[in-house]
């Protein structure tokens, strides 16, 4: 990879593979093993995205590495994959396995960072909503570990009647995010109890 280009292809052969050492011809190499703790994949025939990084230098030596949010990583992709073997081949997520697309990212809808939650027929929605809202950011800091791209979006939006969930009242997806990230998400909202007689919606976007 040249100085200042934006990305880098390299051949491998199908499998799961760690971050070790990062080397400057034969003299200078550092250390980057925690850099993809969990790892990543490659398959036949696809183009793993591994999303975008950053590396710090001071004074000729490695000083940060530096994982971009799952917001800047989207945003990358499309320029990364323009005119690369990605147009011949599918891209997949290197940490999940699933396809990655474009439609994921140019839908005109805003990217998020974190989970949005919005609640319809609630008094002191704010405060009822503050155990659901905490397991969502669980679910996302145990999901970061092992998907640093979590590449896409969900909308569940769910109906509760006498303060129990009653129904997943619309699904929308469009991402390549693990099975555990989703049942995680599906699992808090199930699992809400928020008080009131009348029927209640939550609507959770990522």
């Amino acid at each position: 990879m040249a100085a200042g280009s934006p990305q880098v292809f390299t051949q491998l052969e199908p499998g799961a593979y760690k971050t070790g050492r990062l080397g400057c011809g034969v003299s200078r190499v550092w250390d980057v093993d925690d850099v993809f703790k969990d790892g990543f994949r490659v398959e036949h025939g696809a183009v793993s995205y591994l999303g975008k990084l950053s590396f710090e230098f001071k004074n000729g030596e490695l000083d940060t590495v530096r994982r971009a949010t799952r917001v800047e990583s989207a945003r990358a992709f499309t320029s990364a994959m323009d005119g690369t073997p990605a147009s011949v081949m599918p891209a997949i997520s290197g940490f999940t396995g699933r396809k990655v697309e474009p439609s994921m990212v140019d839908s005109g809808e805003v990217l998020r960072n974190g989970f949005d939650v919005y609640a319809k027929g609630f008094e002191d929605a704010g405060k009822q909503l503050e155990s659901l809202v905490t397991h969502l950011k669980t679910c996302e800091q145990e999901e970061s570990v092992r998907d640093h791209l979590r590449f896409g979006r969900l909308e569940y939006i769910a109906l509760y009647r006498n303060g129990r969930f009653n129904e997943m009242k619309n699904r929308r997806e469009t991402n390549a995010f693990s099975d555990k990230l989703r049942s995680c998400v599906e699992r808090g909202m199930m699992a809400f109890h928020p008080t009131g007689k009348t029927d209640l919606e939550v609507r959770v976007r990522y």
